[in-house]
């Protein structure tokens, strides 16, 4: 008979294990999940019934473990540390966001400050932005961190209208045109982005331009997920996925549709162009030049007849 650790069965298979759970890291697990939400439902039962017990005059995030503590919180309170390595904050008024404490900035920047040195002059990131016009205080901001800290928190948008703060979790995030209206509008949307200089570029194509029924596609099936839904998006990407619904009541009508790649090749070609052009361009009733190829493609099987005889236009 051959013996082997625990540890080792619990590996994953493809790692040489037989996927067996750890039980003790799965029920820290599960402790943390509840903890998250404490965080994300604090209107609900428990988090009211733990509230009024454990941490009644402060947040969960913010709760200490207290004198004689049930056995449930203490252990609910040792797991929420798991919670604090993915545990991110959405930017919106900043009123509950700490500068040196909480995980504010991009992933790309590391989350948390690092390299800038604790300033006590500001605590909290709403010292931050100039309130009357919801925009960062870039002399602040450049004249007190490290400059490549300075360029991530520069790079944050602020949500117009201005929203409350929101915990999220930081680890995570039908093809064709179909609406034959010619009082419709057609977009596709695509963008691009190069870790290394830590720039994105967008593209938008609009096709026909008379109507209120709109049409949004992309090969994004995360952004298109979540802007079908009509609940206020708390990801990371939140600020953006919020702003597009607010701006989806102007239309009498509008649909979110995923496409694949070949399908949203213009947009994708527009959008890689950003990075050679160095600044926004427009184009009305033309196409640039390193789009031609792929526009005339869509144009031609556009006007190819649909299943049910009818061209599409």
């Amino acid at each position: 008979m051959h013996w082997c650790k625990w540890s080792d069965l619990c590996k994953p298979k493809d790692l040489g294990g037989l996927g067996f759970r750890d039980f003790c890291k799965f029920n820290v697990a599960l402790l943390a999940k509840q903890g998250w939400r404490f965080l994300i439902k604090p209107e609900s039962l428990v988090a009211h019934i733990f509230k009024a017990k454990d941490f009644p005059h402060t947040d969960f995030w913010n709760a200490q473990i207290g004198n004689y503590p049930s056995y449930m919180w203490k252990s609910i309170f040792a797991a929420r540390k798991l919670l604090e390595e993915d545990i991110g904050w959405k930017v919106g008024s900043c009123t509950k966001i700490n500068v040196w404490r909480d995980n504010w900035l991009p992933r790309w920047a590391g989350g948390r400050i690092h390299k800038t040195t604790t300033n006590n002059s500001i605590s909290m990131v709403s010292e931050l932005i100039d309130q009357a016009r919801q925009r960062w205080k870039e002399d602040v901001i450049t004249s007190i961190f490290d400059a490549e800290e300075a360029v991530a928190i520069l790079y944050i948008p602020l949500p117009r209208p201005v929203e409350e703060d929101i915990v999220v979790w930081m680890g995570d995030c039908t093809n064709g045109y179909s609406v034959r209206d010619r009082r419709s509008v057609k977009v596709n949307f695509d963008a691009a982005f190069q870790q290394h200089l830590k720039q994105s570029s967008s593209g938008v194509v609009i096709r026909n331009n008379m109507g209120l029924v709109m049409e949004m596609e992309g090969d994004s099936r995360t952004t298109i997920v979540k802007a079908q839904k009509g609940a206020l998006n708390k990801s990371t990407i939140g600020v953006y996925v919020n702003e597009i619904r607010l701006m989806a009541f102007d239309f009498d009508s509008i649909s979110f549709q995923h496409a694949n790649r070949g399908s949203n090749l213009v947009a994708h070609t527009i959008a890689s162009m950003g990075f050679k052009l160095g600044n926004s361009q427009f184009w009305v009733e033309e196409v640039p030049s390193d789009a031609i190829a792929v526009t005339e493609r869509d144009r031609q099987l556009m006007q190819q007849p649909d299943q049910d005889g009818s061209i599409i236009a």
